[in-house]
């Protein structure tokens, strides 16, 4: 019986995995796919997420009075 190869943490920094990033309700389907190494935190995959939607960690907001005075405007979440 030949012995279980157990994974290093070497290995495992080395492996990579595809995500695919799909927006719901659009027409036509916006999607990105990227390929990440295993070993990112949550906060580099939202990083390199925010990168390839072309997006700047930000959300939009209005401010004025009728709907045609709206300004949209970026800020800080």
């Amino acid at each position: 019986m030949s012995p279980v190869k157990q994974d290093t943490a070497s290995e495992s920094f080395n492996e990579i995995a595809t995500v695919r990033i799909e927006l719901r309700h659009t027409d036509p389907l916006i999607w990105r796919e990227v390929e990440v190494p295993t070993s990112i935190t949550l906060k580099v995959l939202h990083d390199i997420i925010q990168a390839v939607m072309g997006w700047f960690d930000c959300h939009l907001g209005e401010v004025g009075g009728t709907w045609r005075q709206r300004a949209q405007f970026c800020h800080a979440a």
